[in-house]
């Protein structure tokens, strides 16, 4: 792709990066006061476009890439520790790496993600310390990587002490051994609580904002996908959810059945205890829960523990037909089979937007050579520290606020606009708008508003494209290559 963007988060994080790569310190508080207290993942950027002396954009892929290629060997390590079985270990890498999730985040590594990594380096150096005689230095290590849990992300950290409380209370249920100590525990909210409080008093405005924002009319409602009519198309789409929580529910009961008082049956609680958060239920299905607490971002978390389950289960449910004559061959057919089609189902959900043979209603994740020559019409023809209003995706790339060091660092800065004035008779705010009417005639383009929860979707109906048409008529046209088109009404 020329510029894979995800859910968008990339370009924001590209500019951070790019700031201390071009100014060799963390980005200054006027610009991005958050991120400026939290800077380990654009100094990993900056730091590795500037060793490997390529494009940042290439060099983001490159170094994300590794970073995953990384994680997988780590896991592998992690949960042989656990289980002691190389079989079981690599089953669950391959099971984890077609979780949908995971496939969505392997090319979508943002702050979270690498926090994700963290976790799981954290867990790898908490059990290795138990089981070598050099416990010291991986002890060291360990209490090295919380601070890096906490300074990679912002907020991250707490949901990653919920998971890790919840384990120290299951191992304690269990009391097999502890791997994770009350002391890293106490280091890490000691730690944390601290760093907040000293750096970071913008944060307590958000959540103020996030608890207010739950009074909004209709915000508490389900965000349900069963409609009055379409009971069977949802009972269809959700085929591989309910294998793999047969299988899940099936590893976690030959878990505690055949280790019990043993670590593995730590995993096997987690899971359950977790199965609420992981597969859809009344928490997901909550407005109010899933933005104030972001129960959507424990699923990366949880991935690899449910992997390790659904590993377990189905070797069970292929062993236990294997030792039967008669059916051994039909059950090695329909394990391939059931194992192509759950591959199947991770490929296609919310991950092939741009297949041609897969049809799709998913918008584009990424941006076209039309479109990035027509962004960089932008900084050459227009002036700086003006309005750039597009679509959700395409603002992002125009969110370059004026800031202390802008000239200093030659950086060109404009105000960034992802909202209509309104949607019955299309209009935009004063300065310049860029369309992309190629993704407007295909998916249809995404803005945010203030009355709907998740913003307005305008699909390629002819209304909509005569709206556009009409907004393309009574604007100036200042460039247009056939795909994107930039409009100006300044007054």
């Amino acid at each position: 792709y020329p510029f894979y963007f995800g859910f968008s988060d990339i370009i924001p994080h590209l500019f951070l990066s790019k700031i201390i790569l071009l100014s060799g310190h963390i980005v200054p508080e006027d610009f991005s006061y958050g991120y400026a207290w939290f800077p380990l993942y654009h100094i990993f950027i900056a730091s590795g476009t500037n060793l490997l002396g390529i494009d940042l954009n290439l060099a983001f892929i490159f170094l994300t890439s590794l970073s995953f290629i990384l994680l997988l060997w780590v896991l592998y390590l992690l949960f042989n520790q656990i289980i002691r079985n190389n079989q079981t270990s690599l089953l669950m890498c391959l099971f984890f790496s077609v979780t949908p999730v995971v496939i969505v985040y392997s090319s979508y590594v943002v702050t979270r993600v690498m926090a994700f990594f963290g976790v799981i380096f954290f867990l790898y150096l908490a059990h290795k310390q138990i089981q070598t005689s050099k416990w010291r230095s991986f002890y060291a290590l360990t209490i090295l990587f919380s601070l890096y849990l906490i300074l990679v992300h912002q907020v991250s950290i707490l949901q990653i002490l919920v998971l890790l409380i919840v384990f120290l209370m299951l191992e304690v249920i269990i009391n097999d051994y502890f791997a994770i100590k009350t002391r890293i525990i106490a280091i890490i909210i000691i730690t944390f609580s601290t760093y907040w409080l000293f750096t970071s008093f913008f944060f307590t405005s958000i959540i103020v904002q996030i608890a207010d924002s739950t009074s909004v009319p209709g915000f508490s409602r389900l965000r349900t996908g069963i409609i009055t009519g379409n009971e069977y198309t949802f009972l269809m789409e959700n085929i591989s959810t309910a294998i793999i929580i047969f299988f899940v529910i099936l590893g976690v009961g030959y878990l505690l059945w055949a280790y019990k008082s043993k670590y593995p049956s730590v995993i096997a609680l987690f899971v359950l205890l977790m199965c609420p958060i992981y597969f859809p239920s009344p928490l997901t299905a909550s407005s109010m829960i899933m933005v104030t607490l972001r129960i959507d971002r424990f699923v990366l978390l949880l991935s690899p523990f449910f992997a390790f389950a659904l590993a377990i289960g189905y070797l069970l449910m292929l062993n236990t037909l294997c030792e039967n004559k008669h059916v051994r061959k039909v059950a090695i057919f329909f394990g391939l089979l059931l194992f192509s089609y759950l591959c199947f189902s991770a490929l296609t959900q919310n991950n092939a937007s741009d297949s041609l043979d897969i049809p799709s209603d998913q918008t584009r994740g990424y941006f076209t050579e039309s479109e990035l020559n027509a962004f960089d019409f932008i900084p050459q023809f227009i002036e700086y520290n003006t309005t750039i209003s597009s679509d959700t995706s395409a603002s992002r790339m125009f969110e370059q606020q004026f800031f202390s060091e802008t000239k200093a660092l030659n950086l060109s800065s404009y105000n960034a606009s992802s909202s209509l004035d309104s949607t019955d008779s299309l209009s935009f705010n004063d300065g310049f708008f860029i369309l992309r009417n190629q993704e407007l005639e295909e998916k249809g383009l995404s803005f945010d508003s203030w009355v709907a929860d998740f913003g307005n979707f305008l699909e390629p109906t002819h209304d909509i494209l005569q709206k556009f048409s009409q907004m393309t008529y009574e604007s100036q046209k200042i460039y247009d290559n056939h795909k994107v088109s930039i409009l100006s009404n300044l007054r």
